[in-house]
């Protein structure tokens, strides 16, 4: 069984990538689409305390980089699952299940995550050593490939419930 569904999660990844890259696209935008369809699918993988989604869930976005663009891209496939929210890094973060921090905000984005610390929010990013740093999912390329590390400690002390699959699939940090 849980190879079944790891192997869906990885046939679903390849499929929506397959579907949204031209042929002849910088290798760096591909990455930054993967990570985009991993904020995505992630929604189908993560339990919130005392929450449970209904329709769409608010993915809030903090700073741009290329995931950020690529999330707002492909938000019309995902309508239905998710709406994309820009903010700014001072916003109030509580309508938001999910928070994505861009790499342009390495020097704002620890400050960040203190002030939602005690929240049930999802916190993903793809800056360097972000889970070391109470974040939650850290997006992390190596050798073209793109990896999850997730902080289990921060999750659940946030009342978030990361599926035993995708932590299989997964490098667990402390």
């Amino acid at each position: 069984m849980r190879v079944s569904i790891c192997c869906n999660i990885f046939l679903l990844i390849i499929e929506m990538m397959l579907c949204l890259m031209p042929q002849a696209q910088a290798a760096t935008t591909s990455e930054n689409q993967v990570k985009a369809v991993w904020v995505y699918t992630l929604i189908d993988w993560v339990a919130w305390r005392n929450q449970t989604h209904v329709g769409r869930v608010n993915v809030c976005s903090i700073g741009k980089d290329g995931v950020v663009i690529n999330l707002i891209s492909l938000n019309k496939t995902y309508a239905k699952k998710a709406i994309i929210i820009p903010k700014d890094p001072d916003a109030d973060l509580s309508g938001c299940l999910i928070v994505y921090i861009a790499e342009s905000e390495i020097n704002m984005y620890e400050e960040i995550l203190r002030r939602i610390s005690n929240d049930s929010i999802l916190t993903i990013s793809s800056i360097k050593d972000f889970s070391v740093h109470m974040g939650m999912i850290e997006l992390v390329t190596k050798a073209k490939n793109v990896h999850l590390k997730i902080n289990l400690a921060t999750a659940i002390k946030s009342g978030i419930i990361i599926d035993s699959d995708v932590r299989s699939l997964s490098e667990v940090v402390e």
